[in-house]
């Protein structure tokens, strides 16, 4: 009979056997997936989850008594993909990197307490696809933004962001209009183009907490999904701000790509008149800045054009 003291080193042995294995497969999945300069961050996720799966399973193919089965590989790799975007992105956002051990030592002792843990739960193999086609269900939901990045805009619900009056302005995932006097802003057909709103925009976005990467580049009547076809939109302008936590340090920067929304005025006359209805966010990206690391924050314009900006 095998006592309570026994059991409790053989499940320490079995947690500290899989945290060595999950440290090493997130550490050589990272560096191999950096080196195909992944930018996509969902890809990037999918890409590393893949291999450390491929990893583990090679590990586990070492006892004679473990027979593969692909749903019960689909339902891991899905778990251990859940639980690195959960702990990148919110338990562990600051130490967050490619380069860092203590992210991998901390995100490897998660993920081997949890395949520990899974292995107490009674799932049925029955349930097992339902449970994983929910899980991953999750994690693109979570990450629509990323799935437009990849091309499946058209397949995927606007992700849109917009700002929100009740939190301050460094902690918005767009900027607010800062018009200064709190009037309307509104400017004829006529110059509403890129020379003479281009300015005008560029000076109500806050400069004392965001950073204008790339400035306004066009202005023109709606004419893409979900745009009204005789309001007038200003594209392509890319800023970025800080993110930092309770302490006042840095958790990563934020960037974003802006279109400015005008509506017509309900008079109509032959000089059209425009108001700004503010300000419309996509394709917002958290990125950690790394010392001696170049990256790139990826925009995909309306035109077809990519713009990259490096951090």
């Amino acid at each position: 009979m095998i006592t309570n003291k026994e059991k409790a080193k053989m499940i320490s042995v079995a947690i500290i056997k899989w945290w060595v294995v999950a440290f090493f497969g997130l550490w050589i999945s990272n560096y191999l997936c950096s080196k195909f300069m992944i930018i996509n961050n969902l890809l990037m996720l999918l890409a590393v989850t893949l291999l450390l799966s491929i990893i583990i399973q090679i590990v586990k193919s070492h006892d004679h008594e473990y027979s593969f089965r692909f749903r019960w590989f689909i339902f891991y790799f899905s778990v251990y993909a859940l639980i690195i975007w959960v702990v990148g992105e919110y338990l562990l956002p600051r130490v967050n990197s490619q380069n860092n051990l203590y992210y991998f030592l901390i995100l490897g002792l998660i993920i081997s307490i949890s395949m520990f843990l899974l292995q107490m739960i009674p799932l049925r193999s029955r349930s097992i696809p339902w449970i994983s086609v929910i899980l991953l269900l999750l994690l693109f939901v979570t990450n629509l933004t990323y799935l437009e990045d990849m091309g499946l805009g058209k397949f995927v619900p606007s992700s849109k962001l917009q700002s929100n009056p009740g939190i301050p302005e460094n902690k918005q995932p767009c900027p607010t209009v800062n018009s200064g006097s709190g009037d309307s802003v509104a400017l004829y057909e006529s110059t509403l183009n890129i020379a003479s709103a281009g300015p005008i925009l560029k000076s109500l976005v806050n400069s004392s907490t965001w950073r204008i990467e790339n400035e306004f580049r066009t202005c023109y009547k709606g004419k893409y999904q979900g745009q009204h076809p005789d309001w007038i939109y200003c594209d392509d302008m890319i800023v970025s701000r800080w993110e930092t936590g309770s302490a006042g340090t840095i958790n990563y920067r934020w960037y974003t790509a802006i279109s400015a929304e005008w509506a017509p005025a309900e008079e109509k006359t032959l000089n059209q008149l425009y108001n700004l209805e503010g300000f419309a966010c996509e394709n917002g990206q958290k990125v950690t800045v790394q010392k001696g690391v170049v990256n790139y924050y990826v925009y995909d314009s309306r035109d077809g054009t990519r713009i990259q900006i490096k951090y």
